[in-house]
């Protein structure tokens, strides 16, 4: 499950990232072990890697010497305004005050700079089924618990325009299942389109353009 997540999250980032004319700045936000961080960087792009995890950033450290990283809150970006031509946050959106993070993103991004992000749609089945089965307990910040609407509409407040969208996390199993169904699933989700149903889907993956400053 966790291949097939990875995937999803890859191809949405490389559609945007592909025709990027270097050199280009990159910060991933809670970027763990490098997952996204270390390819890019061997891409040939200049990324920074920013995780709470120092754990994590040591790991990624001993793969590469070369890539910047930074023991900080999204919410408190340690970075001058307009540093970045791009800024990834995958897997944390509802773990942050959203405004906070979506007023740092804008400050450090710059004019016409990209934040690729993903959320938990609230509007899912899966959100259902969690609220049924009483296990929503662990998603109680505010941000884990917007429909796709409502984080559409902060994106705009916050000075963003929205380029693309993308459903995803349609199978009914976690990032760490190994379950035989997991590549039976994926496939009928690809036939069927539904990254196209974002409205409706468990995760949905955004790329949003900073608005020119006047």
């Amino acid at each position: 499950m966790g291949r097939y997540l990875s995937y999803h999250e890859n191809k949405f980032i490389k559609r945007y990232l592909e025709s990027a004319v270097k050199p280009y700045s990159i910060l991933d936000i809670a970027c763990g072990i490098g997952y996204f961080t270390l390819p890019l960087h061997n891409k040939g792009f200049q990324i920074i890697g920013l995780d709470l995890n120092s754990e994590a950033l040591s790991v990624l450290q001993q793969k590469s010497k070369d890539i910047p990283l930074s023991v900080a809150n999204a919410e408190h970006l340690p970075f001058a305004n307009g540093k970045f031509n791009c800024i990834l946050a995958i897997q944390c959106f509802e773990f942050l005050d959203y405004s906070m993070f979506l007023q740092e993103c804008n400050r450090v991004l710059s004019d016409n700079g990209l934040l690729i992000f993903d959320f938990l749609n609230q509007r899912s089945y899966k959100w259902l089924l969690k609220q049924i089965v009483g296990r929503t307990e662990y998603l109680q910040n505010p941000s884990a618990d917007f429909s796709y609407l409502e984080v559409f509409e902060s994106i705009t407040r916050y000075g963003f325009v929205i380029d693309g969208v993308a459903g995803y996390n349609w199978q009914p199993f976690t990032r760490t299942s190994n379950s035989v169904f997991v590549g039976i699933t994926a496939l009928i989700e690809d036939v069927l389109q539904l990254e196209r149903r974002y409205h409706i889907s468990p995760k949905i993956l955004v790329a949003a353009r900073k608005k020119n400053s006047l």
